[in-house]
């Protein structure tokens, strides 16, 4: 039997996934249909798109996005596995020379866009992690934004171990090798907005 304050807290939060899933469903719309039975293909709708894009722009997961819109994550996959199928061939065409090759454009579809906005939508609350960094950073408070885009890209933002190496200047003055780690936060805060910095 769980905690009283554990039962509490489940509630709190069944509660606030509650208010989340309402906000992410549009009130002119009834909710959507039932979970395709297990084997079915889902469908690619203007409908769906939008919602799995409307879970994506607030920071939502894929799974999320695919369970809020009535889809199964896998077939979340297969349509973004089969819109970079299309725009792989479109690259390789127009690596090929494109209307010069002599080969017949291959298709554009609605998964080719929609994998194009995936990626678009994907980033947009990672781009609001970096600029709160980046104002955090300036005022020097930076770790809650930074703890958030370690968890969201922990190969662009993994946490290094920090040794602190404490050196003796030529004035007897000592300083840690820390003291350049805000600096070092910008520059990557500025390669991943596209700013360059070092590389």
């Amino acid at each position: 039997m769980p905690h009283t304050d554990d039962a509490a807290r489940i509630a709190e939060l069944e509660a606030k996934v509650a208010e989340l899933e309402a906000r992410l469903t549009p009130s002119s719309q009834a909710p959507g249909p039932a979970p395709a039975k297990r084997g079915r293909r889902g469908r690619f709708t203007r409908i769906t798109r939008e919602r799995v894009l409307a879970v994506l722009v607030k920071g939502g997961s894929d799974k999320m996005a695919a369970e809020l819109a009535n889809i199964t994550p896998r077939t979340l996959k297969r349509w973004l596995q089969q819109g970079r199928a299309e725009l792989d061939a479109l690259d390789a065409w127009d690596a090929a020379g494109g209307p010069e090759s002599g080969q017949p454009q291959p298709p554009f579809t609605d998964l080719g866009r929609f994998v194009l906005d995936h990626a678009a939508t994907r980033a947009a609350p990672d781009q609001r992690l970096v600029d709160t960094v980046v104002a955090s950073a300036e005022r020097g408070d930076w770790r809650a934004a930074m703890s958030l885009l370690r968890s969201r890209r922990p190969g662009e933002f993994a946490e290094v171990q920090r040794h602190q190496a404490v050196t003796e200047d030529e004035d007897g003055e000592l300083t840690d090798a820390g003291d350049g780690l805000v600096d070092k936060i910008l520059a990557i805060a500025g390669r991943v907005r596209g700013e360059g910095g070092d590389k």
